[in-house]
């Protein structure tokens, strides 16, 4: 899903008449661009706060230690007059991400293919312990490593046997119980009928919100510094042909 915000580049028109006129609008407007899509990166970590979003992996999503941007806010391409490219791009990593589904809302929809239900750490649990914590990296559910069971060894309910896996952390999964007709992930944790504890639960894939409003949000900034920067640029351009940088054609 893209989208595309255009700006106003009439400010340059004044550069028309100096000597190599069209590059110096095109490197102008470039900065501007690099200029505004950097500031848009810089807001973004602001403006998911503010839509209700609580962001654990901070360094994950926005970047941090020397490295710009991350899975919320990497700009992907700067504009460069050189290679001919007059646009600046800011993306949402769509991979296994799920994000960017909040711009226009829809169904989460489960990361393997074919399934019908999704899997959510239990909150309180070994994998969830409370809302201000991510799941317990040994714990996710890609760690887990899930693979089917050898045939026999698969417990029954009602005579049937329920399909199960078994995984890394004594962990095993149960394709239906009592309690749950899509299935669990416990891990055992001691011995007998009280030792095991639910760690992941399989749900109907839920329905998300269309709260994230990334466009929306860059269409604000963008509206609110390109012109600023574009000002500045043109300016800049202005005082260094004056200056005597430049001869007019």
């Amino acid at each position: 899903m893209s989208n595309f915000l255009h700006v106003d580049v009439r400010d340059t028109a004044v550069l028309a008449s100096l000597r190599n006129g069209a590059k110096r609008q095109r490197y102008v407007i470039a900065n501007a661009l690099n200029t505004t899509i950097k500031a848009v990166q810089a807001s973004i970590p602001s403006h998911l706060t503010s839509q209700g979003f609580n962001i654990r992996k901070k360094s994950f999503f926005f970047g941090g230690r020397g490295r710009a941007g991350g899975a919320a806010n990497k700009i992907t391409d700067f504009a460069k007059p050189a290679v001919g490219r007059q646009f600046a791009r800011i993306a949402v990593k769509a991979d296994r991400l799920v994000l960017p589904t909040f711009e226009r809302g829809g169904t989460r929809k489960p990361f393997t293919p074919g399934a019908k239900n999704v899997a959510a750490p239990v909150l309180g649990g070994p994998a969830r312990p409370s809302t201000e914590r991510g799941v317990t990296r040994g714990l996710t559910f890609e760690k887990l490593d899930l693979q089917p069971m050898p045939v026999g060894k698969h417990p029954k309910a009602d005579g049937q046997p329920i399909r199960r896996w078994a995984g890394k952390r004594r962990t095993f999964e149960i394709a239906r119980t009592h309690s749950s007709e899509r299935g669990l992930v416990l891990q055992r944790f001691k011995k007998g009928r009280e030792g095991t504890r639910v760690v992941w639960a399989f749900i109907t894939p839920p329905k998300l919100p269309a709260k994230l409003e990334y466009a929306a949000h860059a269409n604000l900034v963008v509206s609110r510094v390109f012109p600023e920067a574009l000002r500045a640029e043109v300016a800049a351009v202005l005082a260094f042909h004056r200056s005597g940088g430049g001869k007019r054609s």
